[in-house]
């Protein structure tokens, strides 16, 4: 299992969205942290599993992993030495967002 980082504005968009579901329903809060949480850890033990992300210029591949009951996309930098969490997006808003995050990362 590699070390799992996570950039900051992936961070915040995970804390918006369980700030929204806790005002919606707070129980659907932590189901959503649950599923997350659960997502990355799958990611970390097969990361070839997720989609992979293509029209991308990164020296090293980015997937895609869906949240089950909720319509966010996990996107991972799958690098040698850690796995790098670029965005928590929501699938049906502004799609591809998230791609100069990239140059954030360091191969």
């Amino acid at each position: 299992m590699l070390p799992i980082r996570v950039l900051n504005e992936a961070r915040r968009e995970f804390a918006q969205a369980v700030q929204w579901y806790l005002q919606q329903q707070p129980s659907l809060a932590n189901d959503l942290a649950n599923e997350y949480i659960a997502c990355v850890e799958r990611a970390n033990e097969f990361p070839t599993t997720g989609t992979l992300v293509t029209n991308q210029r990164a020296k090293f591949e980015v997937r895609r992993f869906l949240l089950d009951r909720f319509p966010y996309a996990v996107i991972m930098a799958c690098l040698k030495e850690e796995l790098v969490v670029v965005a928590v997006a929501h699938q049906h808003r502004k799609p591809g967002y998230w791609r100069k995050r990239l140059a954030q990362i360091k191969p």
